[in-house]
């Protein structure tokens, strides 16, 4: 699936490779290749330490990975020839209560679920193009088969 990454914390700032603002669902922790990231409708290189946001879509060619780390220590690893949206993503680090929302549009991922998953886990959700997951676990991969 590529190669591997850690993750970071970023709960408080303290272990983030950049200042998240208020919108800012997470930050990019690893790239291989040439990854880019559409926000708003505009396509551009994706490099660590760049922040994600809801909405954002990860964009990996073949011989390329990318690693995100959200705010709440989830980590996402996203495997050649594929693309990743992260839909909605809310985190309260006082409570560790949120949601996440991501879809798996092609390709494959491998998901390390955070604090919201321990908080609730019925919160965490991914899609793909034919089915919608609840996690009922910490740790798993996803192949959509597409992509290919």
């Amino acid at each position: 699936m590529g190669k591997a990454f850690l993750c970071g914390s970023l709960i408080g700032g303290a272990g983030s490779l950049a200042p998240l603002r208020g919108a800012d669902s997470g930050t990019v922790t690893v790239v291989h290749g040439e990854v880019r990231i559409e926000r708003a409708g505009v396509s551009q290189p994706l490099r660590v330490g760049d922040p994600v946001q809801e909405k954002d879509r990860i964009i990996v060619p073949a011989q390329a990975s990318a690693g995100v780390t959200l705010r709440d220590d989830t980590c996402i690893s996203v495997g050649p020839r594929s693309t990743l949206v992260i839909n909605r993503f809310q985190f309260d680090p006082q409570t560790q209560e949120g949601s996440v929302d991501t879809s798996i549009l092609a390709g494959t991922m491998r998901y390390i679920t955070g604090l919201v998953w321990r908080a609730n886990p019925n919160s965490v959700r991914v899609a793909t193009s034919t089915a919608t997951m609840g996690t009922r676990g910490t740790e798993f991969i996803v192949e959509t088969g597409e992509g290919e």
